[in-house]
């Protein structure tokens, strides 16, 4: 214990700097945890946290034995696992491609152009799809009917609307995800490569035996982290988008806490309650996914 309060003595200006980042942390990261407690809570507003009655798990059973959970919980795990599988792999293979350009400039703009959507926030991205894939007068929602004869409904038809969700999300994330992959290439040695290409390995062999082991720590990271995301879906990007036809198909946990909880229901106990089970699941299945990774790949997040 001395040693320690030596350390903290001999460099007490540097953590006497980074005191308001702790406090800073503590008051909006951990002390509001506290608000977990109206998952076992009957809320009322003018008696507060405290003042409310405990209910034990009652707000809980309430959550499982509604129908319209069951619903939500599969459209949250249909609508991440199509995002996951359609989207996590397509970052990986563009930094690939972009890694075997020998034009530096044709590879900065197409960088660029890949990193452009990414900026563009999904209130605006909303619009665009919008005035693109509106049944009625969609700029590609007119080619299609001339194409196929009939329009093809994005904004009522669930089916259509969750491709349309997958879509926008692919092009609008894949540029982001390219920059942790193209940050792990820097750190592969072109030695390796000269070394392959005088043994007469071609590309494809490079970059099996050269690109994706570089490449793995990464992807690993990348994807235990993408796991632990599954149950939150893309508030933003659902909640702008989506309208009262697609509840349905397309409502998912976050959506559903943000309409019963903070909207009109006013069910703050189950709202809570359900925030708290998708945290629990998100928890779960990083740490499946990480011991899954350490004992097949030897990398992992810890």
């Amino acid at each position: 214990m001395k040693k320690f309060w030596a350390i903290i003595k001999k460099d007490k200006e540097l953590y006497l700097m980074l005191l308001p980042c702790i406090a800073s942390l503590f008051v909006f990261c951990y002390l509001p945890y506290y608000g977990l407690t109206l998952a076992f809570k009957d809320y009322k507003m003018l008696s507060g946290i405290m003042g409310s009655p405990w209910t034990g798990l009652d707000n809980f059973k309430k959550l499982f034995s509604d129908p319209y959970f069951v619903k939500v919980l599969l459209n949250t795990v249909k609508i991440s696992v199509l995002n996951l599988v359609i989207g996590y792999p397509l970052p990986i293979i563009l930094v690939i491609l972009m890694n075997e350009m020998y034009s530096a400039k044709v590879k900065k703009i197409f960088q660029v152009v890949l990193y452009l959507p990414y900026f563009i926030s999904w209130i605006v991205l909303a619009g665009i799809t919008q005035s693109l894939f509106n049944a009625e007068d969609g700029n590609i929602n007119m080619l299609l009917a001339q194409i196929f004869g009939n329009p093809v409904p994005f904004y009522s038809d669930g089916r259509w609307f969750i491709s349309l969700l997958v879509f926008s999300n692919v092009w609008k994330g894949t540029g982001w995800g390219t920059v942790i992959y193209l940050a792990a290439i820097t750190s592969i040695s072109p030695d390796l490569y000269e070394a392959a290409t005088i043994d007469g390995a071609g590309r494809f062999k490079r970059i099996i035996h050269i690109t994706l082991p570089g490449l793995r720590p990464a992807i690993v990271i990348t994807l235990i982290l993408s796991l632990s995301g599954l149950m939150q879906g893309n508030f933003d990007q659902i909640w702008n988008m989506y309208n009262k036809l697609l509840y349905d198909k397309a409502d998912i946990i976050q959506t559903y806490i943000y309409r019963v909880g903070i909207g009109s229901g006013r069910q703050y106990g189950v709202t809570t309650a359900l925030g708290l089970f998708e945290s629990l699941i998100g928890l779960l299945l990083i740490l499946i996914g990480n011991f899954i990774a350490k004992k097949t790949t030897g990398d992992g997040l810890w």
